[in-house]
């Protein structure tokens, strides 16, 4: 089957050299959680789709209405624009649809992506340190701006197929940054930790007390759930065993 990628204009806008970010799931969904914040907090509005036969065949609904798997938006001003799927992509997917939306972004005049991601937090001690990867250059001012520059090993997934992309085009800088996350539960503390840092490299102002809110009663339905769990294995284990053999 051959392989169907197409950047389908939802409205009308005029790209102004936007900043283009990515969201896309990982550990804690933080990338998806950190996009749908700035789309909502820049009202920016679906601006094109990414339709394909590349990821699972999935509709994603809010409130009962259907959206398109794979989302653009963008502000009034054509300064923003957020690139953001709730599903998860393939390896064998990645390549090309990181070079289809690189090439997208670089004709509307795109000069530098960021990717939002982040890494399992089980190896990590420090939650709020921001972790990123890039050219030489764009690392150096990251690192003036607080970001942690990983010395040496990989990246893969979504991102790791954007920064490839990025390398051989001049005409764009990608930039990967990577936050501690919980792996296997939403982390909107961790996508608020991203956006801060974010806000502080491209001098937007992200407003991120929601996002910790969020966070917070997330860890205390966490700690009340392990408590009642903790607390049923304790009846458990005085309960008299059911049968005893010898």
């Amino acid at each position: 089957m051959s392989e169907i990628v197409e950047i389908i204009d939802i409205k009308k806008w005029k790209p102004n050299k936007p900043l283009a970010l990515v969201g896309m799931p990982g550990p804690g969904l933080v990338g998806p959680i950190a996009g749908s914040h700035l789309v909502d907090t820049f009202k920016m509005s679906q601006v094109a789709a990414v339709h394909t036969n590349l990821i699972p065949t999935v509709s994603v609904f809010y409130g009962g209405l259907l959206k398109h798997p794979m989302r653009i938006y963008a502000n009034e001003e054509g300064t923003l624009a957020v690139i953001v799927s709730e599903i998860a992509i393939s390896t064998d997917a990645m390549f090309t649809l990181a070079r289809e939306l690189v090439k997208w972004l670089i004709d509307k005049g795109c000069e530098t992506l960021v990717s939002l991601d982040s890494v399992d937090v089980k190896n990590i001690r420090k939650r709020d340190v921001i972790f990123g990867v890039a050219e030489e250059d764009a690392m150096k001012d990251i690192e003036r701006k607080g970001i942690v520059r990983l010395s040496k090993g990989y990246v893969g997934g979504f991102t790791g197929a954007l920064m490839n992309e990025c390398i051989v085009r001049p005409e764009i800088k990608g930039l990967g940054l990577l936050v501690p996350a919980l792996g296997d539960l939403p982390d909107p503390s961790a996508a608020a930790n991203l956006l801060k840092s974010v806000g502080t490299i491209f001098s937007l102002e992200i407003p991120i007390e929601k996002l910790i809110k969020e966070g917070k009663a997330l860890q205390e339905k966490l700690r009340d759930l392990l408590s009642k769990v903790q607390e049923q294995k304790k009846k458990e284990v005085a309960k008299p065993a059911a049968a005893y053999f010898t």
